[in-house]
């Protein structure tokens, strides 16, 4: 029996040489072997501090497009020191992180662009965790959803003179002017309608005046 015990011994410890296994356990004649580690864990380590603070926006806007389905709401965050922090936001079935809700910010005083798919018209808060759990930013959002005509409004005042050689007289005008236009919203390719009106005046004599409407359509 001890002759057996022994070259079981003999024959493990060949084993162990030979293969890199190592004895774990030795009861009678039971033997139970394990797999030598001989991977470094800490090589290739991040090895990352906790954020103290951020610097990112307090109020941001998002838009879904007009004719669309899904919008991006979008925000920048900076971190001084190399670490991770965390996001929490309201309305999880509306509002999805595009990278998960872990961000890693590997170089001291890295700066990211987070973004987030939206589906729905909402509002809420994303707030910003260190690895401790601190609150380190509150950032209120808004999901809005695009108008399908865009707008535009302008004015402009004018001032000219132009003298008459022949009889030494000056030409002075002083002109005002305010127009508005308004145009439909399409996906790249339609038709697109547009219309505008402007009204303008002498400023020297009001009654003089000039109004000029307009339309556009282009394809």
């Amino acid at each position: 029996m001890l002759n057996k015990i022994t070259l079981s011994l003999l024959t493990l410890l060949l084993m162990k040489t030979a293969y890199g296994f190592e004895l774990t356990q030795i009861t009678g004649v039971q033997t139970s072997i394990s797999s030598a580690t001989t991977t470094d864990t800490t090589k290739g380590r991040k090895h990352f501090e906790i954020a103290k603070r951020v610097v990112a926006p307090s109020e941001i806007t998002g838009y879904i497009p007009f004719n669309k389905q899904v919008g991006i709401l979008t925000f920048s965050v900076l971190v001084p020191q190399k670490s991770i922090i965390t996001m929490k936001w309201d309305n999880e079935n509306s509002l999805f992180s595009r990278i998960g809700k872990r961000v890693k910010f590997r170089r001291a005083g890295e700066y990211q662009t987070i973004s987030f798919n939206a589906t729905k018209l909402t509002s809420g808060y994303i707030t910003l965790y260190n690895t401790n759990g601190k609150v380190l930013k509150k950032i209120h959002y808004t999901m809005k959803k695009q108008n399908a005509y865009s707008q535009n409004i302008r004015a402009y005042v004018r001032d000219s003179k132009s003298g008459n050689t022949a009889t030494n007289l000056d030409n002075n005008s002083q002109l005002a002017g305010i127009g508005y236009s308004i145009s439909q919203r399409v996906n790249i390719g339609d038709p697109r309608l547009s219309m505008g009106v402007s009204v303008s005046t002498d400023l020297n004599n009001t009654a003089s005046r000039s109004i000029t409407a307009s339309f556009g359509y282009s394809w």
